[in-house]
This record gives C-alpha cells, structure tokens and sequence, in this order.
C-alpha cells in the first residue's frame, strides 16, 4: 500500500484527531475510492489520490487547500480534459 509523504503540519492535525474519526475517514475514502475508481467514461473521477506525489505543503488546514493543492486539482484535471477530451 502506497503511504503519502505527510508534511508536519498535515502529521500535526493526524495527531490531533481521534482514533475513532482517523478510522471512520479512512473506511468513507476505501469506500469512495472503490465506487468512484475507473469511471472516467461516465466523466466520474476518483481525486483521493491526487496529492500522492506531492512532498508540499497542501492544506490550510484540516479541509481547505492552500493555492499548491487547488494547482495540483487544476492540472490534474487538465490532462483528463486534454487526453481523455472530455
């Protein structure tokens, strides 16, 4: 299993959530990822893994995106949009 690099702060918010929310999370995200994965043909794309590969800082904090992760959206989306010619 692919583990994403965690910024400090992003281990900090870890840190500070309950087990019981860390558990639920993580069960909606294998749900969502399981439901919403190859469905790019019905223009339904799965984006729980888009920041993966990324060793920046991309939160604000527990929810909201700094301008690094909205970047990170954007391209993403504009090469399903370019290769895929959605």
């Amino acid at each position: 299993m692919f583990i994403k690099y965690l910024h400090s702060y992003e281990t900090k918010v870890i840190d500070n959530t309950s087990e019981m929310l860390m558990k639920s999370q993580h069960q909606v995200y294998l749900y969502a990822k399981q439901k919403f994965s190859n469905r790019e043909d019905e223009n339904i794309y799965f984006l729980g893994d888009v920041f993966n590969d990324s060793n920046e800082l991309i939160y604000m904090d527990w929810c909201h995106l700094l301008p690094m992760g909205n970047d990170i959206i954007t391209n993403e989306r504009y090469v399903d949009c370019v290769f895929r010619k959605i």
